[in-house]
């Protein structure tokens, strides 16, 4: 047998090579970093609650919950920054996100995503022409 050893790609020098009985990691896994001073800052003001008014009744909700009910509100409403926030957003959820005892869940698909994006920019437009044709037919006629 040859006691020749060829190095080339996948063969590096017996030196450079691990040494048996010895870890390839011997500090082992680095320390996760700890949080920096702002993000725990802001963490505790998204955690902290503020007066809200829903269906007339006043009540205290975390910040964090106020925000996402603007966004969602919005969306609803036609806002087309807070419906592809919201979009995103969901799209990150695992598939069970969702799911009750007694639900069922479904998969969505890319091309449904797109298709309901699709739908709400074309919801959208159809709103917005519908307010400017109120306010055409609102605006009094000054042929008299």
């Amino acid at each position: 047998m040859n006691d020749q050893y060829t190095v080339g790609y996948g063969k590096p020098p017996k030196k450079s090579q691990f040494q048996k009985g010895k870890s390839g990691n011997p500090k082992g896994r680095p320390e996760p970093k700890p949080l920096l001073d702002s993000q725990k800052i802001l963490i505790a003001e998204l955690k902290s609650t503020m007066p809200i008014k829903e269906a007339g009744k006043k009540k205290e909700v975390p910040k964090l919950q106020a925000f996402w009910k603007i966004v969602i509100a919005r969306a609803l409403q036609g806002d087309k920054a807070m419906a592809k926030l919201l979009l995103d957003s969901i799209k990150k959820f695992p598939k069970d996100a969702f799911a009750d005892e007694g639900t069922q869940v479904f998969t969505v698909s890319k091309s449904q995503i797109e298709a309901l994006e699709q739908f709400v920019a074309e919801t959208s437009a159809a709103y917005q022409h519908l307010q400017e044709q109120e306010a055409v037919n609102s605006e009094p006629d000054n042929a008299s």
